[in-house]
């Protein structure tokens, strides 16, 4: 795991709560390990169902990615690097990713297209405020 800044550790904590106040049917988890062809990759924060939980909890490295994969992006992150995982993520079964920069300025994605809001959760704010 590469280390964070404060910031950057704030926010996966405040999008994890976040996550939990609006979809209450799943689980929300920082720091969720997905498999990656031969390695494994860290998402920043996901939102997971009970059911795809259920079908990869006793894997340490998970195969399939959760419905929601949230990235906090450092400004060391390249756009190439940013793509590729988000490209990554969608190959992996996430139904959304969503892009959260160091200001908290959100960024939501469908695998088709960049999206003006979450289809999971429609009123989910375009920016996250740290007290």
């Amino acid at each position: 795991m590469k280390p964070v800044s404060e910031i950057h550790a704030r926010l996966q904590a405040k999008l994890v709560d976040m996550l939990n106040q609006h979809l209450t049917q799943g689980y929300s988890f920082s720091d969720f390990t997905v498999k990656r062809a031969e390695e494994s990759e860290v998402v920043d924060v996901v939102w997971i169902s009970e059911d795809r939980l259920q079908q990869v909890e006793a894997e340490f490295v998970r195969p399939e990615a959760p419905e929601v994969c949230v990235e906090v992006i450092s400004p060391q992150e390249t756009i190439d690097q940013k793509m590729d995982k988000k490209k990554w993520l969608f190959e992996a079964a996430a139904l959304e990713v969503w892009w959260c920069d160091e200001e908290g300025n959100m960024a939501f994605f469908h695998h088709k297209r960049k999206l003006w809001k979450s289809q999971w959760i429609p009123d989910f704010p375009h920016k996250i405020e740290l007290e």
